[in-house]
């Protein structure tokens, strides 16, 4: 006879929020949003110069995200400034974004992304760290004199009950679009900061963080079944149910930001044919890779994923437990690295956080 486990059923009672698992505080997530259109002319300030968001009912703001939906057929020439009900100002991208046509493009700006916009195309889904190319200039007014912050920690623990406002300006001529809506993502916490000023204490962008947070969310892999329980820091310890493994191949799991959006993605390494399957926070699209040697051949390949070559995406890479060696698969394309860094005889083991 079939049994029903009794977790799968904890797991559905919590989902529906008929049971609340304890957090070390209890945290929330609030998105507020402007889904008004914002017209970017060929040169100079938006049709609302600014756009505003009215943030009510918030306390002990220890994180903030910014998503943007941008067209605009040349990204590179917009200044988008960020103000805070507190007057903190931060750049959130300028002189960056390359010039290549968006339509309708969503993305976000987040501290913990783990690269910056420079002139690279916003992928759809994806975050980056906020970017400001030509600092030292200020925006027409009314908006604020520069200098500006270019971080968004500027807002952590900072009043965030008042008005937003989004200043966006066009400083070349020949291009146009729209900022066709932006939203404004907090995470409080019923903690109160030591320190009250802005940005006096920004998260600590810890990983491996699945929820987007900054900090490190408490998370289980069952090898006998295959599925990942987390427990999200962002949301007082919500669960995020993931089935993402194969028991009768041998999956193990491998977590790591593959895509470079600065959260944790889901992954195994299949120990039996020496692939990797990764399923990316960014789009939830996956990712299969041939990197490794398969169970029959007894070389004993560990996974070890990290950001070996500093992109701001995390390797493929092994350590093989028979000999000693690391194998990195890097991300930008320079092959596949070999080092011997260990010593089997004597137990060694890859050394992780």
């Amino acid at each position: 006879m079939n049994r029903i486990r009794p977790l799968f059923i904890l797991m559905v009672l919590i989902a529906f929020g008929l049971i609340t698992l304890p957090a070390f505080a209890q945290t929330a997530k609030t998105t507020f949003a402007d889904l008004t259109p914002n017209a970017v002319p060929v040169l100079g300030v938006a049709s609302r110069y600014p756009a505003t968001i009215a943030v009510s009912g918030l306390a002990n703001v220890y994180h903030v995200s910014v998503t943007l939906n941008v067209t605009h057929t040349f990204p590179s020439d917009l200044d988008v400034l960020l103000v805070g009900p507190s007057g903190a100002t931060v750049m959130l991208m300028r002189g960056n974004g390359s010039g290549a046509d968006l339509a309708n493009r969503v993305f976000s700006l987040d501290d913990c992304a783990a690269r910056g916009l420079f002139s690279a195309s916003p992928a759809a889904g994806n975050r980056y760290r906020p970017t400001n190319s030509l600092s030292g200039t200020s925006m027409p007014a009314p908006a604020p004199a520069a200098p500006y912050r270019n971080e968004l920690a500027a807002f952590n623990w900072a009043i965030a009950n008042g008005t937003w406002s989004l200043y966006v300006n066009d400083r070349v001529n020949g291009d146009s679009g729209s900022i066709n809506s932006w939203r404004l993502t907090f995470y409080t916490t019923s903690t109160p900061a030591s320190i009250t000023t802005g940005g006096g204490n920004p998260v600590s962008c810890s990983a491996p963080d699945y929820d987007g947070d900054g900090r490190t969310d408490i998370a289980v892999y069952r090898e006998n079944t295959g599925d990942w329980f987390i427990s999200q820091s962002g949301q007082s310890g919500a669960a995020m149910f993931v089935s993402w493994g194969a028991p009768a191949l041998n999956d193990i799991q491998a977590p790591a930001d593959f895509d470079g959006d600065g959260i944790t993605d889901v992954a195994v390494y299949r120990r039996t044919s020496g692939e990797w399957f990764i399923r990316r926070s960014s789009d939830l699209g996956t990712m299969q890779v041939p990197f490794g040697a398969g169970s029959a051949s007894g070389l004993g390949d560990t996974p070890v994923p990290g950001d070996y070559d500093g992109d701001g995406q995390a390797d493929q890479a092994i350590y093989r437990t028979t000999t000693g060696q690391w194998f990195v698969r890097t991300s930008t394309g320079q092959g596949v690295q070999t080092q011997q860094w260990g010593f089997p005889p004597l137990s060694d083991v890859p050394a992780r956080r």
